[in-house]
């Protein structure tokens, strides 16, 4: 009897030792949480300072010219199944290829775009009309692709830059969704988003201020207890 108790004694504090092992295990992983969401608010939050991309130089260098066996043949691609219609006669869709330089396509990107489209749904030439190859085809397309997007290279176009800024409400519960498989209801744990121009996206608006990255920091405790099972959430 003595042993039986003493044993069942003993699985008691092995039980007792699991549960302090369980809680400690939860309260570091509750911290680690708290400390990864905090993070990522600080990573996209911190600053407003722009990342410029890399400058350009005064004279932009001078774009390469496709080959002449490449634009020949491409142009006796057009000759044959586009300038049926789209000649300097008929001008279908107020359009004509019949004297274009394809020496230039990069030059001429809107008008090129627009044949890009047409090429891309499949509907020119129209049905009914003799069809190149596939392979031709596609060749062609990709090829005006290619020429106006060389062009623009050359040209050195700066697209601009991106504001770091924090995560919006809306865009918070979907982090947080995706991360925990908790669904969150941003309002209760956030102050309302600034708005610019009718929108709480704008990076330039979405600023950190101390009192709000505060509000960040205690939600991602109280997220974070959420996670685990924390009753007191």
């Amino acid at each position: 009897m003595f042993i039986t108790g003493a044993m069942r004694y003993k699985c008691l504090i092995t039980r007792q030792k699991q549960t302090d092992a369980e809680r400690l295990m939860k309260k570091t992983f509750l911290l680690g949480w708290v400390a990864a969401l905090s993070f990522g608010v600080l990573v996209f939050a911190q600053t407003k300072t722009a990342v410029p991309q890399q400058r350009v130089s005064a004279q932009a260098p001078t774009a390469p010219v496709a080959s002449t066996a490449t634009v020949v043949a491409q142009r006796a691609l057009l000759d044959q199944y586009c300038v049926t219609c789209h000649n300097d006669k008929t001008k279908r869709a107020n359009l004509t290829l019949e004297k274009l330089d394809l020496t230039t396509v990069g030059d001429n990107p809107e008008l090129w775009e627009k044949v890009i489209r047409k090429l891309r749904a499949g509907v020119m030439p129209p049905p009914g009309m003799r069809r190149p190859a596939l392979n031709e085809y596609e060749g062609l397309r990709d090829w005006l692709e290619t020429e106006i997007d060389r062009k623009a290279a050359a040209r050195g176009v700066n697209a601009g830059y991106v504001v770091l800024h924090r995560l919006n409400r809306t865009e918070y519960a979907n982090v947080i969704h995706d991360l925990l498989d908790i669904e969150i209801d941003p309002a209760k744990f956030l102050p309302p988003d600034d708005s610019a121009r009718g929108f709480d996206n704008v990076a330039g608006s979405l600023t950190i201020s101390p009192t709000l990255l505060e509000a960040y920091t205690t939600a991602a405790t109280r997220i974070a207890r959420m996670a685990v099972g924390y009753w007191k959430a």
